[in-house]
């Protein structure tokens, strides 16, 4: 008896799972969980107005969120695994699997990656850095991280795309981290990166020209709606939904990731001032990175004049510093993370693929009962609405989840005396957030910069869960001041 206790005291769980064999174990399991259930969702008969090529893509897609959830392989090779399966078993055409190849967003973070990759080498943003530790030293780190979300949240009215904002943001971001002597996916790094994304790319709902799918959006309103529903009104109404969600990500963002002891012992702003004033005078490859940059800032703000999308500047900064060798044929190889852009592409054919096979139509047709559940009272409705968003997010991005979601739900908000504006901006508020990283640019730009992360997914999916929570109680909370503004009964 005791030797048999000896043997099965061996074989426990915790000495099966050990440090050496988890990871085996969990790739085991995961690959077989996503197996089955894409293998089941396959063989289900399509309800309507689904077809069979419809089951067999979502059966697809569900197997690769699994293995994208439980991060088994690189997000690149499990996207790479998911375009093979769309030919292999042809599901959809070439044109169409490949369709996010030939998107603007595509070829904008190629060029956004190669700006940021040359303005990192030239050693601008370090200089920058150390001028925001001067006059910010790291002993205030609450300041430190206040200011990277304030000076997002001002820009964000004046660049409707968070895709620029977050190119501006990320090189400075990553300099601040290291000046600061922080690791790579360190909490210090982390709380730094985040703080800045949730200033640069979290806040776009805010203002009506803060996303370009926010100004979609108004442009389905009546023309009524559109009178009573402009820029200053649009603000007032999320001012409290703003401050709300603005406040608890930066909570949760500097309270959840505290400074560990090593974190600490790196801040120093003596040493940061000290070598600070060992720079010197700009050198040639700043001071071409700042002609560069100022002309694609200029770009940006001037597109409504010259009519050149901010793709095609960006593109044109890489082109330059390409030129100028400011960006070496090395630097671009090693410095731009093309499983990343792999990636990008592969998961933005996911929106017209999604459309083609009607399952965008579908996602809201099987919502509808459980709309109808919550429509009895005006708050539970909307905090309805911000699930279905995140539902429809999975699939469509943002401007077309806008159009499908105000055209489907327009007619029911109407007859619940919700003004629709009311549920534009709940939409607006609720589509910045998202549950895969696939989904959101910004966000891809902020955790692939230049050569290393600066946070990790552990770190990053802290603040998405905390976004999420944070959408449903601002409506909550919104809805009595919305009703004191007379814009719901």
């Amino acid at each position: 008896m005791e030797a048999r206790a000896l043997v099965l005291q061996r074989f426990t769980l915790s000495r099966v799972l050990s440090a050496d064999l988890w990871p085996r174990f969990k790739l085991v399991v995961t690959v077989a969980m996503a197996m089955a259930i894409g293998i089941l969702i396959w063989i289900m008969a399509p309800p309507p107005p689904l077809s069979p090529q419809a089951m067999h893509f979502l059966a697809t897609l569900c197997a690769a969120v699994i293995l994208w959830i439980f991060d088994v392989f690189e997000d690149y090779i499990v996207a790479l695994i998911l375009l093979l399966s769309w030919r292999l078993f042809d599901i959809v055409p070439t044109n169409l699997a490949l369709a996010g190849f030939s998107t603007g967003s595509w070829f904008f973070l190629v060029g956004a990656l190669g700006m940021g990759a040359a303005v990192t080498i030239s050693g601008l943003p370090r200089r920058l850095a150390f001028g925001i530790l001067r006059r910010i030293p790291l002993h205030k780190f609450g300041s430190l991280t206040f200011f990277l979300s304030g000076a997002g949240l001002l820009i964000t009215p004046l660049m409707p795309t968070g895709k620029v904002r977050a190119t501006l943001m990320v090189p400075i971001a990553r300099a601040v981290a290291d000046a600061a002597g922080f690791k790579p996916g360190s909490n210090g790094s982390a709380v730094l990166a985040l703080s800045a994304y949730i200033g640069f790319a979290q806040m776009s709902f805010l203002f009506l020209t803060g996303g370009a799918h926010n100004l979609v959006g108004w442009n389905l309103l009546p023309e009524s709606a559109k009178a009573d529903f402009g820029w200053s009104m649009w603000t007032l109404a999320l001012l409290p939904a703003g401050i709300l969600t603005f406040c608890l990500l930066l909570f949760v963002n500097r309270f959840y990731m505290p400074l560990t002891d090593e974190d600490r012992a790196e801040i120093s702003s003596k040493d940061n001032e000290a070598t600070f004033q060992g720079f010197g005078a700009l050198k040639n490859s700043e001071w071409m990175s700042i002609a560069i940059l100022a002309f694609v800032l200029l770009g940006w703000v001037g597109e409504p004049l010259h009519g050149v999308g901010e793709t095609w500047v960006a593109l044109a900064a890489m082109v330059a510093f390409l030129i100028t060798g400011c960006l070496d044929k090395n630097s671009l190889l090693t410095k731009i993370d093309w499983g990343f852009l792999l990636f990008f592409g592969i998961s933005y054919s996911l929106a017209p693929i999604s459309s083609k096979l009607k399952v965008d139509q579908w996602l809201v047709g099987i919502m509808e009962p459980i709309l109808v559940i919550f429509s009895h009272h005006t708050t539970t409705f909307l905090m309805a609405v911000v699930v279905l968003v995140y539902i429809v997010n999975l699939f469509l991005k943002k401007a077309p989840a806008v159009v499908l979601l105000m055209f489907a739900l327009m007619p029911w908000a109407q007859k619940l005396g919700i003004h629709p504006g009311v549920l534009l901006i709940t939409i607006c508020l609720a589509i910045q957030g998202f549950v895969l990283p696939y989904q959101d640019g910004p966000y891809q730009l902020a955790y692939f910069n230049a050569d290393q992360n600066s946070f990790t997914r552990k770190q990053g999916n802290i603040l998405l869960v905390a976004k999420f929570f944070a959408s449903l109680i601002a409506v909550a909370v919104s809805v009595p001041y919305w009703m004191m503004l007379g814009l719901v009964n």
